[in-house]
C-alpha cells in the first residue's frame, strides 16, 4: 500500500506499507551424534502480514534533473511469527525487522536529444532489530533509457483559462537494476 503527496512542485512525501507473504520456508539443519553427521532440510511453514513502513521525502532541484531522497524505514511489521515446530522464526523470515533504518539516495535524469537516461540509487542503513539481529545494509540502483513517441504535451490555454489540449504519447524504455545486501549479524 503506498501513497505520495506533492507538498510543492519540488518536494514529494511518500509512504509505503508492504504486505509480506513467504510460503514454504525451510532451513538447513546440521547435526552430529554418535559419530554420524546428518544434514537435513527442515520445513518451517509459511508467514504473512504487514511489513515495515517506509517514509520518504524527495526533493527535486529546478528543472527536475536531480532529486535527493531521504527517509526512514520504521519497525511496524510483526516479528513474532512461529515455525511449524512452535519455535519463533528468525528475524530474516518475519514480516517485520524490528529495526529503524535510515534511507538516503538520489535520482538523475539526463535528456540525450532522441532519448532520456535516468539513473537512481537508494541505500538503506540496517539498524539492530528483533532478536538482536542486524539484517545488513541494502543498496538498490538502476538505470533506464527511454524514448517518447508523440509530443506528450499537456498545457493550458492561458488566455481563455478553460481550454486544455491533450496529446497522447508512447514511451519505450529499457532498464536494468541491481540490488546488493550486506551480511546479516545476530548478537554481534
Amino acid at each position: 500500500i503506498g501513497a505520495a503527496y506533492g507538498v510543492t512542485g519540488r518536494l514529494t512525501i511518500s509512504a509505503e506499507l508492504p504486505y509480506i507473504r513467504r510460503d514454504a520456508l525451510r532451513e538447513g539443519e546440521h547435526s552430529h551424534a554418535g559419530g554420524v553427521t546428518t544434514n537435513a532440510v527442515v520445513p518451517l511453514g509459511s508467514v504473512s502480514g504487514f511489513g515495515d513502513m517506509s517514509l520518504l521525502a524527495k526533493y527535486s532541484r529546478a528543472g527536475g534533473a536531480l532529486a535527493l531522497i531521504g527517509g526512514i524505514k520504521m519497525p511496524t511489521g510483526g516479528t513474532h511469527s512461529h515455525a511449524l515446530s512452535g519455535e519463533r522464526l528468525e528475524t530474516e523470515h518475519q514480516p517485520g525487522t524490528g529495526s529503524w533504518d535510515p534511507i538516503a539516495g538520489a535520482a538523475l535524469g539526463v535528456p540525450l536529444g532522441w532519448a532520456k537516461l535516468d539513473a537512481s540509487a537508494l541505500y538503506q542503513f540496517a539498524g539492530k532489530g528483533a532478536q538482536a539481529t542486524r539484517l545488513g545494509d541494502r543498496l538498490q540502483a538502476g538505470v533506464a533509457l527511454s524514448h517518447r513517441f508523440g509530443p506528450g504535451e499537456h498545457h493550458h490555454d492561458d488566455e481563455a483559462g478553460e481550454h486544455e489540449h491533450h496529446h497522447s504519447s508512447w514511451d519505450v524504455f529499457s532498464s536494468a537494476g541491481v540490488e546488493w545486501e550486506g551480511p546479516q549479524t545476530i548478537a554481534g
